[in-house]
């Protein structure tokens, strides 16, 4: 409608909007129009009963309705873009006025005008993801991987991916023991971990973070006894509150809904607000609360949901990058642009089916993870979330701290309760979290070995659980030296210790076939322990041993090539001859020490001026092999060959020997076990080439072989 200003009649009239027009085909017409310049420039001025008769014009516009009508397209076909990646389609329209009262009186038609039309498509909620129940192993970064599979119920614009875990869900409706390493208070967070650490902690956390309830008891379900319980979290109370507060505001009321304690809830279906029974809100219960603390505890993996026309298919794998839709400077991409890449982490498998891969996993997490996904249409309409897929367990396969050493124990042996000297190493146990199932023992005889386990030998591997060891405080660990020849009594022992946590784990699979998934369990070494350096006493007295002896035939009145041989009886032990002299006594002749350096080879010493200090002591002499462990010791090396047998008068000379066995700690044997020479019933013979395989050949020696 144009009008003109006050006072101004005869200049340019004034375009005003029309907003109202009443009393069509019924009387005077009445138009309500609206002067939008009226602050700055008004129409007219604001006098009391002021009254103007002015010539107007008006240009009534139509509103026309278009329906469904196939001859002419005006079917959603034509108007409604039907391209799944095309948004928006204008279609052309003129208007020409007919005249029904004369026939082929028709103006002209109009100045074309576009129709717009929008495809609008409500968001459907996606079908539950599948993937595997563990991630891949960390990379060489620590990082994770996590492949899903999404099937949709139709080509959605755009989708969202996201991510919770077992922390977050718990700690937004439950509280926390408070005080440090403080016995779990009833229904905390530390006395809930500890209750679902079973066989049916998938089942409770998957049912959790699905905001899953048991249909008759409205709580949530029971397995093996045990349910979570209901929510205690404060910040989720006053939450609640916060919005009963809000609630009774903006809908007054003579009696306000009252506020809520944690105590009073008892099940999931308490009825928070009623109905309003003029229909101005609808009723919400706690459960209601619950659920939606639940899903916005997921939050979105991407900085923007995901444009589906704009997601890669065919051949592409996922990498490890970062939506780019900005510029260096922040600017929005246009898909056109080459730097534009809308998700690099995912990819079209089939129709309506996406693979995403999260490749943002810790791998040191000890957290397990939930995903869900969500549709959002054209206009920004969120859909509802799906079934989660969970609990994905990480591998942290990374080495745990080195076990701690709490004592290290010298077993000595036992010849009365027939034990064994031993070595015991007790480690303290781990949190259960850890999930360690091995403890291993490690020795080594030398410091070089000791530098690694790798070159250290392992002696000890405890299965904790077959061994029924888990819950105990401390592990304790055994070396029985079974593995050596001998016990090394004296000699510096080196030990280290490490445990292992067992890790399940899932191939990276970017197949989309969740069935191709392939679980693994491997264990996951800790760090070595510190070294141990110990030493195992020796406390049992060794025994005597047996001398024997071989010599050449009798000459005359003598033998030759008299050989002492005896089996060694202790670990690194040291022999003490004796002969039976003159007098009566037994007089220590020659000393065997097996060398430290080298347990294959024995020195002798015998007792003689010391040239450095012209003193008396027992000088070492010739070092000599040994043959298995047997001893030999030549009589022509201590001065006593040949051997007299019998004196000028022909009666027989005796001579008698003893061998004394000294150990590692000092201790002597204590039996006599003489070795008479020469008794002709008893000569063994010459020593050689033997027929039983008990002897073997005397080196350097003459002998003869002789027949049975």
């Amino acid at each position: 409608m144009r009008i003109p200003v006050e006072g101004h009649s005869n200049e340019e009239k004034r375009t005003l909007k029309v907003i109202r027009i009443d009393n069509i085909g019924t009387g005077d017409l009445k138009i309500y129009a609206l002067d939008e310049s009226f602050e700055t420039d008004p129409l007219q001025s604001d006098a009391p009963n002021l009254v103007r008769t002015e010539e107007v014009n008006f240009y009534p516009g139509y509103r026309v309705y278009l329906y469904y009508n196939a001859p002419c397209r005006l079917t959603d076909g034509y108007v409604i873009p039907q391209d799944p990646d095309v948004l928006e389609k204008y279609s052309i329209f003129g208007a020409r006025s007919i005249a029904t009262s004369y026939s082929g009186y028709n103006s002209r038609i109009s100045i074309p005008t576009m129709m717009f039309g929008r495809r609008i498509e409500a968001p459907k909620t996606p079908e539950k993801p599948l993937g595997a129940n563990y991630a891949t192993r960390p990379d060489y970064f620590g990082r994770s991987s996590y492949a899903f599979t999404t099937k949709f119920a139709h080509r959605p614009f755009s989708v969202m991916y996201l991510r919770s875990n077992d922390d977050i869900l718990l700690s937004s409706l439950y509280e926390y023991t408070e005080g440090y390493n403080n016995v779990a208070t009833p229904n905390s967070i530390e006395h809930i971990r500890a209750n679902n650490n079973d066989e049916y902690f998938n089942a409770r956390l998957l049912e959790l973070a699905n905001a899953t309830i048991d249909a008759n008891t409205k709580l949530f379900r029971k397995y093996n006894g045990y349910g979570f319980p209901i929510p205690n979290n404060k910040a989720f109370f006053k939450s609640i509150n916060q919005f009963i507060t809000e609630h009774n505001q903006h809908y007054p009321s003579p009696t306000p809904i009252p506020q809520i304690s944690v105590g009073q809830i008892q099940t999931m279906d308490h009825v928070i607000i009623e109905q309003d029974p003029a229909g101005q809100f609808g009723k919400l219960t706690f459960y209601d609360f619950v659920k939606e603390t639940i899903q916005n505890s997921f939050v979105p993996l991407t900085e923007i949901p995901i444009l589906y026309q704009h997601i890669r298919e065919g051949n592409y794998q996922p990498i490890p990058k970062a939506q780019v839709i900005r510029d260096k400077n922040g600017t929005f991409l246009n898909p056109t642009s080459p730097d534009f890449d809308m998700a690099p982490m995912m990819k079209i498998v089939e129709n309506n089916k996406t693979l995403f891969v999260d490749f943002t996993l810790d791998g040191a997490s000890t957290s397990v993870y939930f995903y869900a996904v969500r549709e959002t249409n054209a206009q920004l309409v969120q859909g509802d979330i799906s079934t989660a897929v969970g609990p994905v367990r990480m591998v942290n396969s990374f080495p745990l701290r080195t076990p701690e050493i709490k004592s290290v124990i010298t077993v000595l042996e036992n010849e009365q309760l027939d034990s064994a000297p031993k070595m015991q190493v007790t480690i303290n146990s781990y949190n259960k979290i850890y999930n360690i199932k091995k403890a291993k023992l490690y020795r080594a005889l030398s410091m070089q070995d000791a530098v690694s386990v790798r070159t250290m030998e392992l002696v000890k591997e405890l299965d904790l659980e077959a061994e029924g060891v888990l819950d105990d405080a401390t592990w304790t660990l055994e070396d029985t030296f079974t593995s050596l020849q001998e016990i090394p009594f004296g000699d510096p022992l080196y030990y280290r210790v490490t445990v292992e946590a067992e890790v399940e784990y899932a191939e990276a699979n970017y197949t989309g076939n969740p069935q191709l998934d392939v679980v693994l369990t491997e264990y996951a070494p800790s760090e070595a322990s510190k070294i141990m350096i110990t030493t195992i006493t020796e406390n049992v007295l060794p025994e005597s041993p047996e001398l024997k002896y071989e010599s050449d035939p009798v000459t005359g009145n003598s033998i030759s090539a008299v050989v002492l041989r005896w089996e060694e009886v202790c670990y690194k032990g040291k022999y003490h001859l004796y002969k039976l002299n003159n007098q009566g006594n037994w007089k220590e002749i020659a000393r065997m020490n097996i060398l430290d350096s080298n347990t294959n080879k024995v020195q002798l010493y015998l007792f003689e001026t010391d040239p450095a200090t012209n003193q008396e002591a027992w000088i070492p002499k010739q070092i000599f092999d040994l043959s298995g462990n047997t001893v030999s010791l030549p009589l022509n090396k201590i001065g006593m060959n040949p051997l007299t047998i019998k004196d000028a008068e022909g009666n027989p000379v005796y001579h008698h020997f003893k061998m004394l066995a000294e150990n590692t700690s000092g201790m002597f044997s204590k039996e006599d076990r003489i070795l008479t020479i020469y008794d002709e019933s008893t000569w063994p013979g010459t020593g050689g080439i033997s027929s039983d395989g008990t002897d073997g050949m005397i080196i350097e020696q003459t002998f003869i072989i002789r027949t049975n």
